[in-house]
C-alpha cells in the first residue's frame, strides 16, 4: 500500500532539431512501461520501469528506474506473470510520473525544450483597497 523507495538508473535528454524550426503546436506525450515485476519479499515487489516523454520529432526525455512497492501479503499475491492489480498500478505509474516530471523540467531546460507539463506560475498584482474614512494609512493586497 506504499512505495518504500524509489529511483532512476538513467536519465536521457535528446533535442533533434533546432530551436527555430520547432512548430509552432507541439504534440507531448508521456508514456510509463513496466519492464519487470520481482517479488522480494511476501509483502514487497521490486518494479523496474522506462518513462518516456516525446516531443513529436524534436526531442524526447527518457527515464529507466526502480521502485518497491510494500503492501499486504494478499495483496501482493494477486501479482503475477508481470500483471499488476489496476490500485496497485495507478499508484506506481501515479508516483513514476510525479517524480519524473520534475526531473524531466530541469532537463528540458537544460537542452531548451518545452517544459513537459503546463506550469502556472502565480502572479501578483497590486489591488488598492478602499480607504475608510479616518484611516491613512494605505494597504495593498494581492490576488
Amino acid at each position: 500500500m506504499t512505495i518504500k523507495s524509489f529511483e532512476f538508473t538513467k536519465m536521457q535528454a535528446d533535442r533533434f532539431s533546432a530551436i527555430s524550426s520547432f512548430p509552432k503546436n507541439i504534440r507531448i506525450d508521456h508514456n510509463v512501461n513496466i519492464s519487470q515485476i520481482k517479488n522480494i519479499s511476501p509483502t514487497e515487489i521490486e518494479v523496474k520501469f522506462t518513462y518516456n516523454i516525446g516531443y513529436s520529432a524534436i526531442g524526447i526525455i527518457l527515464f529507466e528506474g526502480a521502485l518497491t512497492y510494500s503492501g499486504k501479503a494478499d495483496e501482493i499475491n494477486k501479482i503475477s506473470a508481470n500483471k499488476l492489480t489496476p490500485e496497485i498500478s495507478t499508484e506506481i505509474n501515479n508516483t513514476i510520473i510525479n517524480n519524473g516530471s520534475f526531473e524531466a523540467i530541469i532537463l528540458s531546460k537544460k537542452i531548451k525544450l518545452p517544459p513537459p507539463i503546463k506550469i502556472e506560475i502565480p502572479v501578483i498584482s497590486p489591488k488598492q483597497n478602499k480607504k475608510e474614512p479616518g484611516n491613512s494609512d494605505e494597504r495593498i493586497a494581492y490576488s
